[in-house]
């Protein structure tokens, strides 16, 4: 994790130093509810639901052109996870779960009569980190897999200083 904050620190001064326009973005939203399941046989599966939550995150969003944005992004869910699983026999179990995305991703800008108003679509990929605990028996384990998503959204403004952001994820 030191090393995502060293990076987004390090591409923030390169970026001032270069003249580019530079972006801040802070992320909160809610994840829905998700099945998950795997069957490898008779004798190892599991199945049940990843809790919705709420999901918070960051982003340092570079702009190299006036409607084209590069951004390095984190978003960050803490949830819990009611499984049916086979392990010795049948059992039933919640586990608490950690999800971590770091996406690298582009945005494209799209120029309005207003100034002030600004509509966006782009697309995103990088890791999904997944962690799972089990607070019984006190272990967990971590699991790293290839992360996508697209986003669309609008950003007003009514001073330069300042903006409000609407963004829709599909992580």
């Amino acid at each position: 994790m030191k090393k995502t904050f060293l990076l987004a620190f390090l591409l923030t001064i390169v970026s001032i130093s270069f003249g580019q326009n530079t972006r801040l973005h802070l992320y909160t939203g809610y994840a829905f509810d998700d099945d998950v399941d795997s069957y490898y046989d008779a004798n190892n599966y599991y199945k049940g639901t990843i809790r919705g939550n709420f999901m918070w995150g960051g982003g340092i969003e570079f702009m190299p052109h006036k409607y084209t944005g590069l951004e390095i992004s984190y978003l960050r869910m803490d949830t819990d996870a009611p499984m049916t699983y086979y392990s010795g026999g049948v059992k039933n179990k919640t586990f608490n779960v950690g999800i971590n995305n770091i996406m690298i991703g582009g945005n494209r800008y799209f120029p309005t009569a207003s100034s002030k108003f600004e509509p966006y679509v782009g697309g995103m990929m990088g890791l999904t980190v997944f962690s799972i605990k089990n607070s019984d028996a006190g272990t967990g384990k971590t699991a790293t897999k290839f992360g996508y998503g697209v986003k669309m959204g609008a950003n007003r403004s009514e001073e330069h200083t300042s903006e409000l952001q609407s963004r829709q994820y599909l992580v």
